[in-house]
């Protein structure tokens, strides 16, 4: 760790509502780019990496360090005409749909999983780990980019035509949990069809999640499971512009969802992660109630839990994986020179 940082608030950030734990990651501000860039070159690969998105939560490797962009870039910006978002990679999902909406466009096809979900960290989440965020829909709506080499150097991409030449380097960035260089702005191409999605709740059971992931199976692109705060429930969001989410609510309704007004999507109070195919989460979910979704995929389930779960004779034991679900942080800032 570089002497060029000090301990200047030891406790979590607000919009960290996870508590401090041991070994866990220190989160660095550094005053400007160009500081950083100087404390990448010093770092060890891999061993600072940035804030939001995945880094700090469902993570390959525990990095020594985490950095915010936060106050380093500039204000998000809207072109009408060609309905696409020019955002900083500090900026959140939510906060992006909301300017979204101010001018008619939605992205509500990529849930923000999280509050503290950031653009920059869900176009660098790394594609093995468990989806919190549907970042292939966000890589395949980044029609631009700019980034920073660990060198200091800057990146930049904008879309050209299909018969321009030269390599597309955004696949450096994409994916890379920041390893190459953190991702500074993104153009974001956004739907103009504005309507809010549908936001529903129900009991966690064996037979919800039969009957969810049914339904996901069928209407995949309109359905998706969000994190919830609350033990032993499903949080589901239907996109509002899709002809079949009248059907799936009708559908939903009927096995017992209520509509929920929370709009929120804080980090539940668990401090593992565990992934399991569908038989497998069924029998869990049986064994006990003390589970919070966190994502469902094509064929696992992505639960967090607050203690290791009984045990349980799993017919499929080594389809299971689970790790530590990011904690809180100590916060640092640079020492003025």
């Amino acid at each position: 760790m570089s002497d060029r940082w000090q301990a200047a608030l030891a406790s979590a950030p607000a919009h960290r509502p996870w508590p401090i734990a041991a070994g866990s990651p220190a989160l660095f501000v550094p005053a400007s780019l160009e500081a950083l860039a100087v404390e990448l070159q010093r770092a060890p690969a891999a061993s600072l990496l940035p804030l939001g998105g995945g880094t700090d939560g469902l993570a390959a490797t525990q990095p020594d360090a985490l950095y915010l962009l936060d106050g380093l870039l500039e204000p998000a910006s809207v072109d009408e005409t060609s309905a696409t978002l020019d955002l900083p990679a500090s900026m959140t999902w939510g906060a992006a749909q909301a300017i979204a909406v101010a001018y008619g466009l939605t992205l509500t096809d990529i849930p923000d999983a999280f509050a503290d979900a950031t653009i920059g960290g869900t176009l660098a989440r790394q594609p093995w780990q468990p989806a919190l965020h549907h970042s292939g829909t966000a890589r395949a709506r980044c029609i631009g980019l700019s980034a920073m080499l660990t060198t200091g150097e800057r990146y930049q991409y904008k879309t050209a035509s299909r018969t321009a030449s030269g390599p597309d380097l955004r696949t450096h960035f994409l994916g890379r949990a920041g390893v190459t260089g953190p991702i500074l702005r993104a153009t974001i191409e956004a739907s103009r069809e504005a309507r809010l999605p549908h936001d529903l709740s129900l009991p966690l059971t064996a037979a919800s999640l039969q009957a969810v992931v049914s339904l996901q199976r069928r209407f995949g692109r309109a359905l998706r499971l969000l994190p919830t705060p609350a033990a032993a429930t499903l949080r589901l969001r239907l996109r509002g512009d899709r002809p079949e989410t009248a059907l799936l609510h009708d559908a939903l309704v009927a096995i017992g969802a209520e509509p929920t007004a929370s709009l929120t999507n804080d980090r539940p109070g668990a401090d593992r992660w565990l992934t399991l195919p569908f038989a497998e989460a069924s029998t869990l979910i049986e064994a006990t109630t003390d589970l919070f979704c966190l994502a469902l995929g094509p064929t696992h389930l992505t639960v967090a839990l607050r203690k290791p779960y009984p045990p349980i004779a799993f017919a499929n034991h080594e389809l299971i994986r689970e790790g530590l679900l990011g904690a809180g942080f100590t916060r640092h800032s640079e020492v003025s020179q």
